[in-house]
């Protein structure tokens, strides 16, 4: 009967440890999942950026300058209104 009490205590014993830990493990996941969620907006905020500066930078290359003449030019043409 001793026995009988003995490994009921212990079957008791394993039993709260794994809910203890299980409860741990739940912990850490949302924990994890928490950071994960974290990164992950600043990996899409820093996508976006990268993507603003790829546009601005295709913009700047699209960019012709006027003409060395052009105030000359520019001039000439309002003179001929």
């Amino acid at each position: 009967m001793a026995q009988c009490g003995e490994a009921l205590e212990s079957c008791s014993d394993m039993q709260y440890r794994m809910m203890r830990q299980e409860g741990l493990e739940e912990e850490v996941l949302k924990k994890v999942n928490k950071q994960y969620d974290q990164l992950k907006a600043i990996v899409d905020e820093q996508k976006l950026e990268a993507q603003n500066i790829i546009k601005h930078l295709e913009s700047v290359q699209e960019y012709k300058p006027p003409p060395k003449d052009f105030t000359q030019d520019t001039l000439v043409e309002l003179k001929s209104f």
